[in-house]
């Protein structure tokens, strides 16, 4: 089932038990109604047919003592009858005998039970017997002349035909109200759908385009509420995909860290906000010799190493917001704040020199150094490799623009490299200079050195 027929039917099911609420208390309503009307007509219509006929039997004993008075008492129901006091009438004998009236009335009841029971319990103050049956409503009402016995019984029938009627009604206007609620609230469940439905379509379409590779979509939903939100969330994450493709794309296989193009995002970013950053160009000494000398797989290793290293430093000296990049070759670049560079660097110093011996053979530890073929094609010594690092921060000179690292980044790397030559340890170099206002600026380079 689709979610536009849940949502229909989840409509037309509430409207379904709101219908069927009105009309029970419809129903009941009606019932109540026609129950106290029914009693009040079999109560004032008994008594007042008792009356008539006491006074009609009264008058017939009086004026023809001899004769019977089924026929006065034939001609008073009938009088009754066209007046509405009731709807049919019989005159019984004591022994339940239909003297006068129809034999089958519209409703069967036990005459000559009722009827001997009414004369056998016969009392001035108890006048009326009732009988009910769930088609009408029987009084029996004993008829006797002055101080004597009943001779007679009248038998008064009220139907309930009106009951059924009224709840037939009922019936009848409730199922035109349901066909016309039911066609209203699918309407409604329609246009509800498509409301709900129609923005979810457009970001399960985007959502496979997304899939498929357009990063580049947007998707626009004006709706003024939660899925609005959603859009815009959705295009959020398109963004933030697109961001993350890119920095996949530019990161560096080996150490899998974002790249030269992530790198001056970063650092321009920095600069754009006016933060306080150091950032720290890390250039390995002596790799080449030792790639040459080794192979390139433990020159993989060597660089691995160091990303390992750089990435342990800023999650245990630096800040969780700053930055590590590669790259590529041996060359990498930290980001991190003026109050943390001192100790990262000094680590990194440390730790590097300790963990680089790692990679090379007991023997070549032991002279310190390993012969190899240098860029002119002679055979040398070259010492164990070391890291040089070049910081650059603008906490003591504003820096505006990304060429302006990289230009200050060529000139402390030199001392940098030439401290760690002297020590044949790893050494670092802070850039600590303030600008002269009146000096003149030199023309940038658009991209840092590389290195050998």
């Amino acid at each position: 089932m689709t979610l536009r027929l849940r949502i229909i039917g989840l409509v037309v099911l509430f409207a379904l038990f709101l219908i069927a609420g009105f009309v029970a208390i419809q129903v009941a309503q009606q019932l109540e109604t026609l129950t106290t009307y029914n009693a009040y007509r079999v109560r004032v219509g008994s008594s007042a047919a008792r009356t008539s006929l006491e006074v009609a039997l009264a008058v017939q004993q009086a004026q023809h003592p001899t004769e019977e008075p089924l026929a006065a008492l034939r001609a008073e129901l009938t009088r009754l009858q066209q007046g509405g006091l009731f709807d049919e009438a019989a005159v019984l004998s004591p022994e339940g005998a239909v003297l006068v009236g129809p034999e089958h009335p519209s409703a069967l009841a036990d005459d000559t039970r009722w009827a001997s029971y009414a004369v056998a319990t016969y009392n001035p103050a108890q006048w009326c017997y009732t009988a009910v049956t769930p088609e009408a409503v029987h009084t029996y009402i004993p008829l006797a002349p002055p101080q004597a016995a009943p001779r007679y019984v009248v038998r008064l029938t009220y139907t309930l035909a009106n009951i059924r009627q009224a709840v037939a009604r009922v019936y009848r206007l409730s199922g035109l109200l349901i066909v016309g609620v039911l066609g209203l609230n699918g309407l409604f469940g329609w246009f509800l759908t498509r409301a709900i439905l129609q923005p979810i379509q457009v970001l399960n379409e985007a959502t496979r385009d997304i899939a498929a590779g357009n990063l580049a979509l947007k998707v626009h939903v004006d709706t003024g509420d939660e899925l609005e939100a959603l859009a815009e969330t959705f295009n959020q994450m398109t963004d933030a995909l697109v961001r993350l493709r890119a920095k996949a794309e530019d990161a560096n296989p080996l150490t899998k860290l974002p790249g030269n193009r992530v790198i001056r995002e970063e650092i321009e970013r920095r600069i754009t906000t006016k933060q306080p950053f150091v950032a720290v160009y890390g250039d390995l000494d002596n790799f080449k010799a030792f790639n040459d000398y080794y192979g390139i797989g433990a020159g993989d290793e060597a660089i691995k190493l160091t990303a390992t290293l750089l990435r342990e430093t800023l999650k245990q000296h630096g800040n969780p917001t700053d930055f590590l990049g590669h790259e590529g070759g041996d060359d990498f670049v930290l980001l991190t704040t003026p109050d943390k560079a001192e100790a990262v660097t000094r680590f990194i110093c440390a730790e590097f020199d300790r963990r680089i011996r790692a990679l090379y053979k007991p023997e070549d530890l032991t002279r310190g150094a390993i012969v190899a073929t240098d860029r002119e094609g002679k055979v040398r010594e070259f010492p164990l490799m070391t890291f040089s690092l070049a910081g650059v921060t603008n906490a003591h000179r504003p820096i505006t623009a990304y060429a302006e690292v990289t230009s200050i980044f060529s000139e402390v790397k030199k001392r940098a490299k030439r401290m760690s030559q002297e020590a044949k340890a790893s050494a670092v170099a802070l850039d600590h200079r303030r600008n002269d206002p009146a000096a003149p600026r030199p023309v940038l380079p658009s991209a840092p050195p590389t290195t050998g």
